[in-house]
C-alpha cells in the first residue's frame, strides 16, 4: 500500500526544533564570525558541523531555504552557495515543491567515522588530545592538499589567506587560523584522513575560547602575529609552487607554536 503523503505543515512541524536550535547556536556564538572566507562557505562548515554534533537523522527535515537564510542572517543566494556545497558532499538532499527544503542525507560509512569521532570529542574534558590528533595528521593532510590541489582551491586558499591577514591577534587571529587550515583540508582527497583531521580541527575550534601563545620569550604580540602570518603563507605558497621542501620547512617553523586552550 502506498504510504500517504506527509502534508507540508507535518515537515514544517518536524523542522520547527532543529530550526529553533540552529537559531539558538548561531546566536550563542556570535554568527559566523568564526569562520573566514566566503560567507556561503562558512555557513556550509556551520550546518555541517551542526548536522554532526546534534546527531541529526537521515531524512530530518532542516529547514525550507527561506527559514535557513533566516537562521543564518544571510541572503538567499548565499544560502544557496552553502547548500550548493554540501549537497556536492552528500550532506544534505534539497527537494522541491511544498514539501521541500534541505533535508539530512544518509551518511556514507566515512561520515559514520566522523559521527563517531564527534561522540568521542564531546565527552573530553580537555580539549589537549582533540589538539594532539590534529598536530599529528596536519602534516600528511597538508601534504595530500600539496599533491592534489587544483586551481579553484588556490583562489579559496589566498581567500582565506587574505582574511587571516586582516585579523588582530588573539582567538580572532586564531580562529581565522583554523579556517586557513580547514579550507586546506577540503584540498586532500583522502576522505578517511580529512575526515578525522576535520572533526579533530572543528572540536579545537569549538573549544577554544581564549587563546594566548605560549613561546617562552619576550616576543611581542605585534611581532608574533607578523611570525604567524608569514608561516601561514608560506604554507600557501609551498602548496602553490607544490614544493614538498619549503612545506616541509614551513611546516616545522609551524610546530614551534603552541597554543594554550
Amino acid at each position: 500500500m502506498a504510504s500517504t503523503p506527509e502534508p507540508p505543515a507535518t515537515t514544517a512541524r518536524a523542522a520547527a526544533p532543529i530550526l529553533a536550535k540552529l537559531r539558538q547556536a548561531v546566536g550563542d556564538n556570535g554568527g559566523l564570525g568564526a569562520y573566514r572566507g566566503s560567507r556561503s562557505e562558512g555557513v556550509a562548515a556551520y550546518l555541517d558541523a551542526f548536522i554532526t554534533r546534534e546527531q541529526i537523522e537521515p531524512g530530518t527535515p532542516l529547514g525550507t531555504k527561506p527559514e535557513l537564510a533566516n537562521a543564518f542572517g544571510v541572503a538567499p543566494s548565499t544560502l544557496n552557495e552553502a547548500l550548493q556545497i554540501l549537497t556536492s558532499r552528500e550532506r544534505i538532499k534539497l527537494r522541491q515543491g511544498p514539501r521541500g527544503g534541505a533535508f539530512v542525507a544518509a551518511p556514507r560509512p566515512v561520515l559514520r567515522l566522523a559521527h563517531s569521532l564527534v561522540q568521542l570529542t564531546d565527552g573530553l574534558e580537555d580539549v589537549a588530545d582533540a589538539v594532539e590528533l590534529r598536530d599529528a595528521l596536519e602534516p600528511t593532510v597538508t601534504l595530500n592538499a600539496l599533491t592534489n590541489r587544483k586551481p579553484a582551491d588556490l583562489r579559496r586558499l589566498y581567500e582565506h589567506l587574505a582574511a587571516l591577514e586582516d585579523t588582530e591577534n588573539g582567538t580572532e587571529l586564531y580562529q581565522a587560523v583554523l579556517s586557513l587550515h580547514s579550507a586546506i583540508a577540503e584540498c586532500c582527497t583522502n576522505e578517511l584522513l580529512r575526515v578525522a583531521y576535520l572533526t579533530a580541527l572543528e572540536t579545537v575550534r569549538s573549544r577554544a575560547q581564549t587563546v594566548i601563545h605560549e613561546n617562552g620569550d619576550d616576543t611581542t604580540p605585534q611581532q608574533l602575529r607578523r611570525r604567524r602570518l608569514a608561516v601561514h603563507r608560506a604554507i600557501v605558497e609551498a602548496i602553490e609552487a607544490q614544493d614538498e621542501k619549503a612545506l616541509q620547512l614551513a611546516l616545522r617553523r609551524h610546530s614551534t607554536y603552541r597554543y594554550k586552550h
